[in-house]
């Protein structure tokens, strides 16, 4: 059987080839269009350059699957159409103009967000700047009223250190506030001794010591005062304290208002050769020399306070 070919219109045509000799068996594989190596590069930049806007990148991502082959045929299938390069082209472009909205959405947001980080550093700045301001102007207050406390009447200096306390935040600034004020009033204290006001002094010391119960400079000073006025149990108390604080003029004063005494706490028998003996009679001390002392007395000591 002959083939003639045109015998069937082009158009009416159900299988076109059918009837072709030599026609190979296995499909031949058509190259992809251009347009889709374009449409497919494209949106594979625009999907790497937003790779952190989630929903942007599904759009892109949706591009990229419709210009594959497996998509097509898909499409295709649900669709019963032919997935054109012209119909694919324009699904890809209203697909890419329903993503220009939503970027320039997150292009808005990015720029409200570095202006709010923006303006977040310039106040943290100003915080910093004005809190460094402040507390330069506490520091300055602090120096000048200690300075004026140590210039001042003794009475007044102690008013203006409890000023002072108000503006010392640092252990050290704390640390020298209470020095100045424990100087002040050892001085107060000795100007009361030297006016022989000891009772003055002793109450004044005592409020002092109840402020500073470990300094042991108060104490001793208070101790001076107990013995001015005869309290001397009151002092030998100060000062053992004083000295278990390491205080060395308290160590002294102690000794000195509260020595070691000797007192006779009861008598032996002592033989010649040194040795005692517990007997009363003639036998005592037979055999160690005899007696040398009947009621030699044994001393103990001890502190009256």
């Amino acid at each position: 059987m002959k083939y003639i070919d045109n015998l069937i219109p082009k158009k009416i045509k159900v299988l076109p080839d059918y009837f072709k000799g030599n026609v190979s068996s296995q499909p031949v594989a058509k190259r992809p269009s251009v347009v889709s190596i374009l449409t497919v590069i494209i949106a594979f930049i625009f999907a790497v350059s937003i790779f952190g806007k989630f929903s942007i990148l599904l759009l892109y991502l949706s591009i990229l699957i419709i210009c594959t082959k497996a998509a097509k045929i898909w499409i295709e299938r649900i669709g019963h159409f032919i997935l054109t390069p012209v119909i694919r082209f324009g699904l890809c472009l209203i697909i890419f103009l329903l993503s220009i909205p939503t970027w320039l959405y997150f292009q808005n947001q990015e720029v409200v967000k570095q202006s709010f980080l923006q303006a977040e550093r310039k106040r943290k700045i100003e915080i910093t700047t004005d809190s460094l301001k402040r507390d330069s102007a506490r520091r300055d207050t602090l120096s000048d009223l200690l300075a004026k406390s140590q210039i001042k009447k003794e009475h007044v200096g102690l008013l203006i250190l409890d000023s002072a306390s108000k503006y010392a935040v640092s252990f050290s600034e704390k640390a020298s506030v209470e020095q100045s004020r424990k100087a002040i009033i050892v001085t107060i204290a000795k100007k009361m001794i030297r006016d022989l006001k000891y009772r003055t002094a002793i109450e004044f010391l005592s409020t002092g010591i109840t402020q500073y119960p470990e300094d042991t400079e108060l104490k001793v000073a208070r101790a001076r005062c107990y013995v001015k006025v005869g309290s001397i149990h009151l002092a030998v108390k100060d000062l053992s304290s004083a000295k278990e604080g390491g205080d060395i003029t308290a160590g002294k004063l102690y000794n000195k208002i509260n020595p070691i005494r000797r007192r006779i706490a009861y008598t032996v028998t002592r033989c010649c050769d040194g040795s005692t003996s517990s007997a009363s009679g003639r036998g005592a001390c037979s055999w160690h020399g005899g007696v040398c002392n009947w009621n030699d007395p044994v001393y103990e000591e001890y502190r009256r306070y």
